[in-house]
């Protein structure tokens, strides 16, 4: 062989690898053709509804601790890059330098921000920007059409589409400012993350029950709930969310395979767990303390390879967290929210310490937070004392006291969970005149599909009556509901006691519950029958709700000129309309009478007001709480402010 066939031959070899690693990295990350449609999917919806701006003043110190993270140190510059002033919620002093919070979210977007500073040395953010939009429209349209066998026609029409959205944004594209770059770079990370989230339901349920119902749950765990709507806004909840998952998906992955598989993925869910350790102790404890009291009981086997194999993983993905908190404070376990608290002042002379730019904030108060600088309720539970408990079973002491805590709170006061779980309206100490305006949702509220998990009690009741057997602690669905429960009473306890709270819109503390309770949804068994014999109905009844039901709230909204708080109530009370009729149905379908058209419309008409919250709270009622970074979402922003 010549010494030119021997080049082309390894030229070929190379990318032979090359395509097949790239494979097996995407089956890794998104299971199939399907998955990849779900991450598209969704991810286009929240670049839609991106916009790059300050919504909470918590956003201020995470963002500046990306600045003091991308110029090699943990520490923030004194001179801050965003909010004009250091005092802002979640800032911390030690040692006379500044710090931050969730410094596993500030590492995750740091690739991000350096791949926005190469892309802005060719090209403008902005049409970077409309350019990855249309190509992720063209790679949806390719995607769709191999799965439907009609590939050709699909790269086609999404060819065709994808050029005229590129040249719409590019007739409206205004220049972005590089002080910018490390928020485009956090909500890039929030956005990756919530397609995370859809594509982890999508696998979970498919892996459960079928493609369908997976499909079903992923495009709903983030299209048809406040995921979508938190996307773009880089608080860790998204983050969370999405870990959450991740350990979700890990321990059913455990449980259906070998002994040798089963070691592996529960090494990965326990890993998971010390990963969102470095975005959130607090809630990463909750989640461990739920999977430690799963995993343990019902695994095939504890020996002790198996365990050393977890603890290992475990151990190394928790470095992370505890070389931070080291290089901080001088100890591995005591995690940013026990660091000293800024509260504001001069900052004591450091010899060394470089400066920074000041850049722009947003101008005036937050569109939620309040002003600049004020300290929003980022700690719903209050704050630990630092020295309680100094080692690892102190810790989980501190989280008992939470939960009983919050244990307590339901007895003591019950309106708590009213106010949480089902009708908002003027919140007593939250939303009085004066203090603002009634813009907090319940999770009912704010996810009308969870209606479906209202007649859950009835069934459980009807089961235990009928002297059946409960399932099999060992099934892998069995694993996963027990996980998922244990998780939701965690985080509520944890943080009930105080909440309801301002400036949580849809009850952000909680999102994880959401995803969580979409999967619930999905395992049912009439929502699953719904979607195989009327699906496609379901699916056109969402189109109408968005497109036409959208039209109509947008009409009803501006004849009657309502306020921010009175248009959110609207949204609210068509949300509890809709998630009754879905609770109905169940019990009706449960009772024996199925009616799947019935249920088909019910459920499409959830989904729908849903998206339509997320939609109008993005377009229109928060649509001034930074700039859209699309300049076609920009260009429909203004014409929905105008109309």
């Amino acid at each position: 062989m010549s010494v030119v066939g021997r080049l082309d031959r390894r030229r070929a070899d190379a990318a032979a690898g090359l395509t097949a690693a790239a494979r097996a990295a995407g089956r890794a990350l998104f299971g199939d053709r399907l998955g990849v449609v779900v991450f598209l999917a969704t991810t286009l919806f929240a670049l839609s509804c991106w916009r790059v701006g300050f919504f909470i003043t918590d956003n201020y110190t995470i963002a500046n601790a990306l600045v003091g993270v991308s110029r090699g140190h943990l520490w923030i510059p004194p001179a801050v890059t965003y909010g004009g002033s250091p005092d802002t919620p979640g800032m911390h002093l030690v040692g006379g330098r500044l710090y931050g919070r969730n410094y596993g979210h500030v590492f995750l977007a740091l690739p991000l921000l350096r791949a926005v500073e190469a892309v802005a040395a060719v090209a403008d953010p902005r049409v970077a920007l409309a350019a990855c939009y249309g190509l992720l429209l063209l790679a949806l349209s390719t995607a769709i059409g191999r799965i439907a066998g009609r590939r050709r026609a699909f790269e086609l029409g999404g060819s065709a589409l994808s050029l005229a959205v590129f040249a719409a944004n590019l007739a409206v594209a205004t220049p972005l400012d590089p002080v910018w770059f490390p928020m485009l770079a956090l909500q890039a990370s929030t956005i990756v993350a919530a397609g995370m989230v859809a594509v982890l339901l999508y696998r979970l349920v498919a892996r459960a029950h079928d493609r369908r119902a997976g499909l079903f749950a992923g495009l709903a765990g983030v299209l048809a709930t406040p995921v979508g709507f938190w996307a773009s806004i880089p608080k860790r909840h998204v983050v969370v969310t999405a870990l959450t998952l991740a350990a979700l998906y890990s321990l059913y992955r455990s449980r259906e395979g070998d002994p040798t598989s089963e070691r592996r993925f529960r090494a990965l869910a326990y890993a998971w767990v010390a990963l969102l350790a470095w975005v959130h102790a607090p809630e990463a404890l909750v989640v461990l303390v739920a999977l430690l009291a799963v995993d343990l009981p019902t695994a095939r086997a504890n020996d002790p390879r198996t365990l050393a194999t977890v603890a290992a993983a475990f151990g190394v993905a928790l470095l992370l967290f505890l070389l931070t908190n080291a290089l901080v404070v001088g100890t591995p376990i005591q995690p940013p929210r026990l660091w000293p608290d800024y509260a504001g002042g001069p900052l004591p002379p450091v010899a060394g310490d470089g400066g920074a730019t000041p850049g722009p904030g947003t101008g005036g108060d937050s569109a939620v937070g309040g002003p600049r600088g004020a300290r929003s309720p980022d700690a719903p539970t209050g704050r630990p004392d630092p020295n309680a408990g100094g080692g690892v079973l102190g810790k989980v002491g501190v989280l008992l006291a939470l939960l009983t805590r919050g244990a307590r709170a339901v007895v003591e006061r019950p309106a708590r969970l009213r106010y949480t779980f089902l009708r908002s309206g003027t919140i007593p100490g939250v939303d009085e005149p004066g203090i603002g305006q009634a813009i907090n949702l319940t999770v009912l509220e704010s996810v009308p599909l969870l209606g479906a998990l209202c007649p859950l009690p009835v069934a459980l009741a009807r089961h235990l009556r009928s002297g059946r057997r409960l399932p099999d602690g060992r099934d892998p669905t069995v694993v996963a509901d027990a996980f998922a429960v244990a998780v939701s009473v965690g985080l509520t306890l944890v943080y009930l006691p105080r909440l309801p709270l301002h400036a949580q819109v849809t009850v952000r503390y909680l999102l994880p519950l959401f995803a969580l309770g979409v999967y619930g949804v999905a395992r049912q068994t009439p929502v699953r029958r719904v979607l195989a014999a009327r699906g496609p109905l379901v699916g056109w009844t969402v189109v109408v709700g968005v497109l036409v039901g959208g039209q109509a709230v947008f009409a009803w909204l501006a004849l009657t000129d309502a306020a921010l708080g009175e248009a959110m109530q609207f949204h609210a009370w068509l949300g509890l309309a809709t998630a009754g009729g879905l609770a109905a149905w169940l019990l009706v379908a449960r009772a024996g009478r199925f009616l799947p058209r019935v249920g088909a419309v019910c459920l499409g008409l959830a989904l729908a007001a849903g998206a339509d919250l997320a939609l109008f709270a993005s377009f229109v009622h928060f649509a001034d709480a930074g700039v859209h970074a699309l300049p076609l979402a920009r260009a429909l922003a203004a014409a929905l402010a105008t109309g």
